[in-house]
């Protein structure tokens, strides 16, 4: 989502101080991301005293009052031509820790634990709160065992975690990391022209052939020795199913 403002709904929480006054606006925010980011945008003079704007910084970004990400200032970029300086900086949730850092752990190895259990001790030296919302009674069941690989990110081995309980982890604004599960109810409508600004659709040819064929390393492509026929699918078809008509 991108917007630009007239007034001062957006306001920057840094190291103890408040900036508002931003011009453009960008957040994302999905689960299939661990971490939302954000873009913030100002045009200002070139003898304007920016040096406040520190990278690495703990903040918390809120737009007509609802915050919006809980995290850390990656970036700064100053762009100074003539009379203008134009100011853009970027930040992700906390959660970014666990994106960009390696597992912590004296033996990377866990017995008899549930994932909530495991998320815990992985997040625990990044300071991130673990939430669970997952009702399916199975996804808390014990792992027997789960061997983290050495120089693995924490969000690589939570992301194993989830797909094993075929649950889905994610992030909320205030930085927690977040265990859920999809939803059986629908919720709301996306209406064009309404909670829906732009669409943009393409209906792509590209990479797209009518004959696929899987080539083995042994005769026919299977035991050695065999006389099966080598797979080749033609045309392949799609069909999706309706889980109320079953059709």
């Amino acid at each position: 989502m991108t917007t630009s403002l007239t007034q001062p709904q957006i306001e920057l929480y840094l190291n103890g101080l408040i900036f508002s006054g931003w011009k453009s606006l960008s957040v994302t925010r999905s689960l299939e991301a661990m971490s939302g980011h954000f873009e913030l945008g100002i045009a200002v003079r070139p003898e304007d005293d920016v040096s406040a704007l520190q990278v690495g910084g703990s903040l918390v970004l809120k737009m007509n009052g609802q915050t919006v990400i809980t995290g850390y200032l990656d970036d700064l970029t100053q762009n100074i031509s003539g009379t203008n300086k134009d100011i853009r900086i970027t930040g992700r949730d906390k959660t970014a820790d666990l994106v960009d850092c390696s597992v912590i752990h004296h033996s990377y190895h866990f017995r008899n634990q549930t994932v909530k259990q495991i998320a815990q001790v992985l997040c625990q030296p990044f300071n991130i709160n673990v939430v669970w919302e997952v009702l399916t009674s199975k996804a808390n069941d014990v792992i027997k065992v789960w061997q983290v690989e050495p120089g693995e990110t924490v969000f690589d081995t939570l992301t194993k975690l989830a797909r094993h309980k075929g649950i889905l982890v994610t992030s909320d604004v205030e930085g927690n990391l977040v265990f859920t599960e999809p939803s059986t109810e629908l919720k709301g409508e996306l209406i064009l022209g309404q909670n829906i600004l732009e669409l943009e659709t393409t209906d792509s040819w590209a990479n797209r052939f009518s004959l696929y064929r899987v080539i083995g390393d042994a005769e026919q492509g299977g035991e050695k020795g065999g006389k099966g026929k080598a797979s080749a699918p033609e045309d392949p078809d799609i069909y999706v199913q309706d889980k109320e008509n079953k059709q």
